[in-house]
């Protein structure tokens, strides 16, 4: 099944903050049919290029594109889902704490770099998923957290 997963960041900004882009890697956790691993960390290292899953060192997925306006974050990717059985927690997948309750297939993670210009005009680079504070002393990030989703592509072509 061929997937189109998606992030959107909407960061609650401080003193004047401005988010400025977004920077390399996209990191995020996906269900990997080729390892039949639950929740490997896909490394998506360039846009429009294969991500990488470092356990077993094949491509996955695909890096489609990032949105950046002034008060959001987009970041697509595509990628192919097909159940499998866990290869390491075959008898207690669905009870096995870090994946009780997680949708199969679906990304459950996300981490990538954004810049935000604080209001006294330094620039600096955030982690998104870290408390963003200016050399200045400031706290330019309120909150913001990723929301992670996913959607099925259309097939495309049909056979006749």
């Amino acid at each position: 099944m061929k997937r189109r997963g998606f992030c959107v960041f909407e960061p609650e900004l401080l003193n004047d903050g401005v988010l400025a882009s977004v920077d390399l890697p996209l990191e995020v956790s996906l269900d990997c049919p080729v390892c039949q691993r639950r929740r490997r960390t896909v490394l998506f290292a360039a846009l429009n290029s294969p991500g990488l899953c470092p356990y077993g060192r094949h491509e996955f997925g695909w890096w489609v594109s990032v949105t950046v306006s002034p008060g959001a974050v987009r970041l697509e990717f595509d990628y192919d889902y097909v159940p499998f059985v866990d290869a390491k927690h075959t008898t207690n997948e669905d009870t096995y704490a870090p994946y009780a309750g997680r949708e199969k297939g679906a990304p459950t993670w996300v981490r990538f770099r954004y810049w935000v210009q604080c209001g006294c005009g330094l620039r600096r680079r955030y982690l998104s998923d870290e408390n963003a504070q200016c050399g200045c002393g400031r706290r330019v990030l309120a909150s913001g957290e990723a929301r992670l989703g996913w959607f099925e592509l259309p097939i495309s072509g049909t056979s006749e």
